[in-house]
């Protein structure tokens, strides 16, 4: 955001410090300033799936059990900001974010593009939606770059459990993870992708010895590009059968209005929660 829009904006921040303050009655923190002096994060759970945002990135995501089976590395240790989850090509430059009631939205702006992302966990699936929105905002075509970097897990401990993750490259987008020494978890299969939601022009390349996904579009003066990162997990032992499950949740995902009906479908879901948890005290 521009110097003069996030002072617009303060006016109408209830409880607003340096960093933010709330918004749309309470139902959402506007974070202006992502220089936090920690940290500031913000939980997306389901019963089985949970992952949690920052104002420097994503921490990590877990699967069933947020300390048995970490599918990516969680450090408790925010002086060197390990995160187990990068993302290059936002959460770089000075970002804006919103906290809403089990959603993210992170904003960030610069001389070439503007960049949005939703995130969210499905209330009905085991997964991560990152949906993002890039506007090439110059006189000029260019190429937006992401790339998406997991420092598995698997397990409780990345030094002892991420020597046993096997690793495949499934179709032209997709990536499969394994832990087969998982006592609890074996027959697991994580997974993370990236899904076109527009008809921009766009690469996709996936590394599985990098456990990374990169993303190119290729943008006219004033076009949008639209897609989605997916990190979920279905616990199925036969392989075959995980993949058409997979298969079947990329492509929910590949549409936009599964997306917002999906992330409405969230936003119901804890606004009721919370409202009846108040409403009992």
């Amino acid at each position: 955001m521009e110097e003069k829009e996030i002072k617009s904006i303060e006016k109408d921040l209830i409880a607003f410090n340096r960093y933010g303050g709330f918004a749309n009655s309470g139902k959402e923190y506007w974070i202006l300033n992502s220089d936090t002096p920690t940290p500031w994060c913000n939980v997306l759970a389901n019963e089985n799936f949970g992952t949690i945002v920052s104002t420097k990135g994503i921490v990590y995501t877990y699967f069933k059990n947020s300390r048995e089976f970490k599918i990516t590395n969680w450090a408790n240790d925010w002086t060197s900001l390990d995160l187990g989850e990068r993302i290059s090509g936002m959460f770089e430059g000075q970002h804006n974010l919103i906290y809403g009631l089990g959603y993210v939205i992170v904003k960030e702006e610069d001389k070439t593009f503007k960049k949005r992302c939703k995130i969210f966990v499905p209330t009905d699936t085991d997964v991560k939606v990152q949906n993002f929105k890039i506007e090439n905002i110059s006189d000029t075509e260019d190429v937006f770059e992401l790339e998406y970097t997991l420092l598995p897990c698997l397990g409780v401990s990345y030094d002892v459990d991420s020597e046993n993750i096997t690793s495949k490259e499934y179709l032209d987008d997709t990536i499969l993870l394994k832990n087969p020494y998982s006592k609890y978890f074996g027959d697991c299969v994580c997974y993370f992708s990236a899904v076109k939601n527009s008809s921009t022009k766009m690469d996709v390349e996936v590394n599985k010895d990098k456990y990374s996904i990169k993303v190119k579009c290729y943008l006219k003066p004033g076009e949008i590009a639209r897609f989605t990162i997916l990190l979920g997990a279905v616990e199925e032992e036969n392989l075959d059968t995980a993949k058409i499950k997979i298969d079947s949740i990329k492509l929910k995902y590949s549409d936009i209005k599964s997306i917002d009906n999906s992330l409405k479908a969230v936003k119901k879901y804890w606004e009721e929660k919370v409202v009846r948890n108040f409403d009992t005290r």
